[in-house]
C-alpha cells in the first residue's frame, strides 16, 4: 500500500508487530503527546491518555497495541477533528451531512497483515469516488458497486439540489445537538446516530488541561505577563 510521506512516518513496518506491546504503545503515545502539548499537565495527560488508550480492555497482543495506535493516532488526526468540523457548522447553520466509510476490500491488505489491523485506510474513499487507487487495485463486483454508486450519487445530487440522495438509503442531516447521525457507507448502507461520540467525548474532556490537543491551541488565557521589548 502506498503510504504518504508523514503517514510513511507513523507507520508500522509488518517485520515489526511482534516487538509491539505496553511499553512500546506508551512510549509512542508519550512522544507524541510531548511533540504538541504546551502546558504544566503533561503527566497528567499523558497518564489520562494511557487509561484510556491502552488499560481499557487491554489485551497481552501485539496486533491489540498496533490497534489500539491506531485509533489513538486516527481518533487524534482525523476523526475529532472532524466531528468538531460538523459541529461548528452544524451550530453555525450549516447544512450538514456525515459519513463513515466502513467497508474495505480485503485486496488492498497484504496478506502478512493480521484480520484485526485491516481496514479502511485514510483516503481509500477515492477508489470509490474517482477511480483512483492510493491502495492496491481490486475487481469492482456488486458489492463493491454498490459503495461508489453510493459515493457518487450522493455527491452529485448534493451539488445538484443540496440533497446527497442515492438509491440505496436515505441520507439524513447531521440533526441538532452533539448526538451526530451519520451514514455508514458499506454494501449495506445505513443512518446510525452518534458519530465516534466516545472518542470526541474524550478529546474535549483532555481540554481540562488548558490545551485542547486537536487543534493545537491553548483553551485559557495565558496569566503570564507580556514580554516586553524595545
Amino acid at each position: 500500500m502506498r503510504v504518504a510521506p508523514l503517514m510513511q512516518k507513523m507507520s508500522v513496518d509488518p517485520e515489526d508487530y511482534p516487538n509491539w506491546n505496553r511499553d512500546r504503545l506508551i512510549n509512542e503515545i508519550h512522544k507524541a503527546v510531548k511533540k504538541l502539548y504546551i502546558g504544566d499537565h503533561l503527566e497528567e495527560l499523558v497518564n489520562d491518555i494511557i487509561s484510556y488508550y491502552v488499560d481499557r480492555d487491554e489485551e497481552q497482543h501485539f496486533e491489540f497495541y498496533i490497534d489500539r495506535y491506531t485509533e489513538f493516532l486516527s481518533d487524534l488526526l482525523f476523526v475529532v477533528p472532524s466531528a468538531d468540523g460538523i459541529l461548528a457548522r452544524s451550530a453555525a447553520g450549516w447544512d450538514m451531512y456525515a459519513y463513515s466509510l466502513d467497508h474495505y476490500n480485503e485486496a488492498i491488505w497484504d496478506k502478512d497483515v493480521p484480520k484485526r489491523l485491516k481496514g479502511a485506510p485514510h483516503g481509500c474513499e477515492f477508489q470509490y469516488t474517482k477511480a483512483m487507487h492510493f491502495c492496491k487495485h481490486f475487481h469492482m463486483n456488486e458489492e463493491e458497486q454498490v459503495v461508489a454508486d453510493v459515493f457518487r450519487h450522493s455527491f452529485i445530487e448534493f451539488v445538484r439540489i443540496g440533497d446527497p440522495s442515492n438509491e440505496h438509503e436515505v441520507w439524513l442531516e447531521v440533526g441538532a445537538g452533539k448526538d451526530l447521525r451519520y451514514l455508514q457507507i458499506t454494501p449495506k448502507p445505513l443512518m446510525k446516530l452518534g458519530f465516534y461520540n466516545e472518542s470526541t467525548s474524550f478529546w474535549h474532556e483532555m481540554r481540562k488541561y488548558d490545551f485542547d490537543m486537536v487543534q493545537t491551541l491553548p483553551t485559557v488565557k495565558s496569566t503570564k505577563g507580556t514580554k516586553q521589548e524595545l
